[in-house]
């Protein structure tokens, strides 16, 4: 409950399937990992070095973990973390691939006005929840992209997973 479920998301292990066939040799950062579909694929189909999911929603990162642990996978191999943005990774970690689906929609206000418009309770796990599918003006798309070149390898790349719903206009 409360953690966005890759069932929503009609391209199912597109990402994860992408990103497998790269990761050979290769350390791997899943950001805003939710369920940790990419990160536990990843650490089971591509041979990558290592593998660090993150996630803003502690409720995300216990059902990470749960998901992790029913394959075999943890630490070191497969870290799970909670931070926003880079707060959960060190400073100076550097990963060859840094991926986020990150939330496609850019309102113009923050989460918690969007919810007293609508009369919908305003409770920390709903607030995580919607961190999953809203980003306002994509202020934290920005942080991500702005910080990830300190994280990246020499040759490193940042994916990013979009829908067509994003805000091109925005990015």
């Amino acid at each position: 409950k409360y953690v966005y479920s890759p069932e929503h998301v009609n391209i199912g292990l597109a990402w994860p399937t992408y990103i497998a066939g790269r990761s050979r040799g290769k350390s791997f950062l899943d950001m805003g990992t939710g369920t940790g579909i990419a990160a536990i694929y990843v650490a089971q189909h591509g041979e990558p070095t290592r593998v660090v999911a993150s996630d803003i929603s502690p409720l995300a990162v216990a059902n990470c973990k749960a998901n992790a642990e029913q394959y075999g996978l943890g630490e070191p191999f497969l870290s799970v973390r909670e931070g926003n943005v880079f707060s959960g990774v060190g400073k100076d970690e550097k990963f060859d691939i840094l991926f986020w689906n990150f939330p496609w929609n850019a309102p113009d206000q923050d989460i918690e006005e969007l919810l007293k418009q609508r009369n919908v309770p305003i409770t920390p796990e709903k607030v995580m929840q919607l961190r999953a599918g809203l980003d306002k003006q994509y202020e934290t798309l920005r942080s991500f992209i702005r910080e990830g070149r300190q994280h990246l390898n020499p040759q490193g790349e940042i994916l990013l997973g979009a829908s067509e719903m994003v805000r091109h206009d925005i990015i």
